[in-house]
């Protein structure tokens, strides 16, 4: 890998497919800083650039926590980062939504979700023609129930949860909007929601439901469909075969994304409650405080725990192990110190979340590309698309929107 990244004086930008292949070529290229997770084991990258690994160990973690909140490099860090950062930026900046926010005034809807309705309703052309709006693992109905109150517009959710129902008919009665509620799961929907009338929309659909819906779309026809991706990792067989490409386009140029790639792209703590975060950090701090006791006894690598309850990281960290290790038929040493082992986990767990702020350089970019593939597959397919940056990260850091359009006929 080069000390620094090839940057073509003039990159041609203006298509979906072009802006694809040249972020596919910045991701190979820089593979080797991107790939690898410091959580699991030091990045081959920490001996080939020093200068960047001794920045990265010098920050407190409050300093590391602020880089990763404003995701802007500070004027110290090595120019080696500079130069990516600068670079991927120019590959991932998108058209930015200036349309006028929605008033949307809903007592019983949450203060962020509210604003990121009105935020994606405002980047959202409705256009003439579409007589229906289908909210897409809609849960309560929110998104699409304000929708079909602008458009005055029947509205249909699809969503399997069925306790939901009676929140979502009764919210739609009080907006006078016409609200027909299907509980399905998204993989097995039937395809007669769908229709040349049809705005279907889903803010926020994890992974494989958001394909799923962009598939119907274009198998089965629609007047308009904006998705908002979330949860990008959530695709069944991910682990298995990596991520497959819905476009042409990606398939030829694919950076061979897995499921810890796609998990990076989606990862963010800007709008987590204090309470989450602190959370979070205790528990990574406790799962690697537990790997070096594990490694101690013999254990050669880094141990996946999978998911762990809360209830597990309810107590001290000297219980923790011992659960993990009953669990698991994982040998501890016969004489260990917990206040010791869960003060070695802290510091090592901070010490990779430092080194992470490389590999965190390149979350966008995944993102984007993504994006990109989901927008290619649905022009391939004969819509004219747009992608849209719909709100700040403030209001939620998944804020991309992949609108695809039937063309209108003469």
């Amino acid at each position: 890998m080069a000390d620094l990244p090839l940057r073509p004086a003039r990159q041609d930008l203006s298509t979906k497919g072009k802006r694809l292949v040249a972020l596919t070529a910045a991701l190979d290229e820089a593979a080797a800083l991107w790939r690898p997770r410091p959580f699991v084991a030091d990045p081959p990258w920490l001996e080939a650039h020093p200068e960047v690994a001794a920045w990265c160990e010098s920050l407190a973690i409050v300093d590391v926590i602020a880089i990763e909140r404003a995701e802007v490099l500070p004027p110290d860090a090595p120019t080696l980062l500079h130069a990516w950062q600068a670079r991927l930026a120019e590959l991932t900046t998108l058209t930015v939504s200036t349309g006028p926010r929605a008033s949307t005034i809903e007592r019983r809807v949450p203060e962020r979700k509210l604003a990121q309705i009105d935020a994606f309703i405002a980047a959202l052309d409705q256009g003439p023609g579409a007589c229906a709006v289908l909210d897409w693992c809609g849960g309560k109905g929110h998104l699409g129930r304000t929708l079909g109150s602008h458009l005055n517009a029947p509205v249909t959710v699809l969503e399997r949860n069925a306790s939901l129902a009676d929140d979502a008919m009764e919210l739609a009665r009080a907006a006078d909007v016409a609200l027909n509620f299907v509980c399905a799961d998204a993989l097995a929907a039937p395809a007669d929601l769908f229709g040349p009338d049809v705005l279907a929309v889903g803010l926020h659909a994890c992974g494989e439901l958001g394909t799923r819906m962009l598939e119907h779309a274009v198998r089965d026809g629609v007047h308009t469909v904006a998705l908002s991706p979330c949860c990008l990792h959530k695709v069944r067989g991910l682990r298995e075969q990596g991520y497959l490409p819905l476009s042409a386009i990606g398939r030829a140029h694919d950076p061979q994304l897995d499921h810890e790639s796609l998990r990076l792209a989606t990862a963010d703590e800007v709008v987590a409650r204090a309470s989450l975060q602190a959370g979070r950090r205790r528990e990574n701090a406790w799962r690697l405080g537990f790997d070096l006791l594990a490694r101690r006894a013999g254990r050669a690598s880094y141990t996946p725990l999978g998911t762990i309850t809360e209830e597990l990281t309810r107590s001290d960290f000297a219980s923790f192990a011992k659960a993990l290790a009953e669990r698991y038929a994982i040998a501890l040493p016969t004489i260990w110190d917990p206040v010791e082992a869960e003060a070695a986990g802290w510091q090592r767990a901070d010490r990779a979340r430092a080194i992470g702020l490389v590999r965190g350089l390149f979350k966008r970019a995944i993102e984007v590309w993504c994006a990109l593939d989901r927008a290619a597959f649905l022009e391939e397919h004969g819509l004219d698309t747009t992608i849209i940056c719909f709100a700040p990260r403030a209001i939620t850091p998944r804020n991309l929107i992949i609108v695809g359009r039937r063309p209108r006929r003469p």
